[in-house]
């Protein structure tokens, strides 16, 4: 991990999860050692520097559950600068990192994305990936991944959302009827054990109010690095999506983390 300090660790998140021009119009990472922005490109270039300038300055919350105290009055200067509505995402929340010797005991029997035969697979879509999505997924075009499964069903999915040369960021999903059992936690761990080789460093994050989630990270042990606050316009006023969110099959958004609830 290079002795990175949980600022510049957040920094390299957001480098993944919003390295394209869609994202977000401005992110506020806040760790204990201080606040590092992300600016969207949409906004004046006096007005970007300035808000740099102004974030990196500001001291962090103690309570790095609760949003800088600035964070209303530049979310002010937004909507004045776009003409538009821009909002606290829903998606803001804590994020973790992926400590290297992490593990979860398996109740269920595992298979992941390097094993030889995948075949019995392809018809085990659980129902939220679409069609062609599945059959991606399964043939390594949307990066490694680790599932659990009760007898044909998989009921459980760690998948690989974002990933550049230096990071990846966890996805994962269980079935309603399985929740509360630790397979989110379990494939999480497995899912983990399977990116070690690449040396990359793992991450998790979810919502404020995803308190199952956040039980997952529990579970797992894993370190929280601080939270990422995303102000947004109104999602009739822009098409960008948050990374860690999919297209189900019927269109609608799916979460791409964990929901396992005790």
């Amino acid at each position: 991990m290079q002795n990175l300090s949980d600022v510049q660790l957040l920094q390299i998140e957001m480098d993944l999860l919003w390295s394209t021009q869609d994202g977000p119009e401005l992110v506020v990472a806040c760790a204990r050692q201080g606040l590092r922005p992300r600016v969207g490109n949409a906004l004046p270039e006096q007005l970007a520097r300035s808000l740099v300038a102004e974030i990196e300055r500001t001291p962090p919350n103690e309570d790095l559950r609760v949003p800088p105290a600035r964070l209303q009055q530049w979310r002010i200067l937004l909507e004045d600068a776009l003409g538009a509505a821009v909002l606290l995402s829903p998606a803001s929340g804590p994020s973790y990192f992926i400590h290297e010797d992490v593990s979860f005991p398996a109740s269920a029997p595992l298979v992941r994305s390097d094993y030889d035969d995948l075949a019995d697979l392809r018809a085990a879509n659980p129902g939220n990936w679409g069609a062609d999505e599945w059959q991606d997924l399964l043939e390594g075009r949307l990066g490694p991944w680790a599932m659990a499964r009760h007898e044909q069903r998989v009921i459980s999915i760690c998948h690989t959302p974002k990933a550049n040369a230096r990071a990846a960021e966890a996805g994962t999903w269980t079935h309603p009827d399985f929740r509360g059992q630790g397979h989110a936690a379990s494939t999480t761990a497995e899912w983990a054990a399977l990116m070690r080789a690449s040396d990359r460093l793992l991450f998790y994050s979810t919502s404020l109010t995803n308190i199952s989630s956040q039980r997952v990270a529990r579970r797992l042990g894993l370190r929280q690095i601080g939270s990422l606050w995303q102000l947004r316009r109104r999602p009739s006023d822009s098409g960008s999506a948050d990374p860690r969110v999919r297209a189900g099959p019927d269109k609608s958004l799916v979460r791409s983390e964990a929901v396992d609830a005790r």
